[in-house]
């Protein structure tokens, strides 16, 4: 293969490689509920737009379903409104990560962290160890 043709796969790979962002509850809550976030509504913009990937913890469905579910019960939103959100939400499809719990709180544990903390931090150090 000539240096020609591998400078230009490199090229090639490079333009289609994007940003992957870890994503929790108040990210997508915040967009969906269009909250004023510039954040939010940037990350899950260039996500609809193909331009980044998202990947989540496992919990996220239930994260946000429950989130859901309290804003009904504080009369934030119809059980109507949380439903669309929660189908809108299910339909940006994004990827779940599994996280090995054990390991997360021993890692916890040694560094005197909060567990929901170093299961984020986990599945991004898993998720691009993985992928190198």
């Amino acid at each position: 293969m000539s240096l020609l043709k591998i400078s230009k796969n490199l090229s090639l790979m490079e333009e289609n490689i994007k940003e992957t962002f870890v994503v929790d509850a108040s990210i997508v809550l915040a967009f969906l509920l269009q909250e004023k976030n510039d954040q939010a509504n940037k990350i899950l913009k260039k996500y609809r737009d193909e331009e980044i990937h998202l990947i989540s913890p496992m919990l996220l469905k239930f994260e946000v379903g429950n989130s859901l579910r309290t804003a009904i019960l504080r009369k934030r939103i119809s059980q109507i409104k949380a439903e669309a959100l929660y189908n809108a939400f299910l339909e940006l499809d994004i990827v779940e990560e599994k996280i090995d719990h054990i390991k997360v709180l021993k890692l916890a544990l040694s560094n005197f962290l909060i567990v929901k903390v170093v299961r984020l931090y986990n599945l991004v150090r898993t998720y691009f160890i993985k992928k190198s």
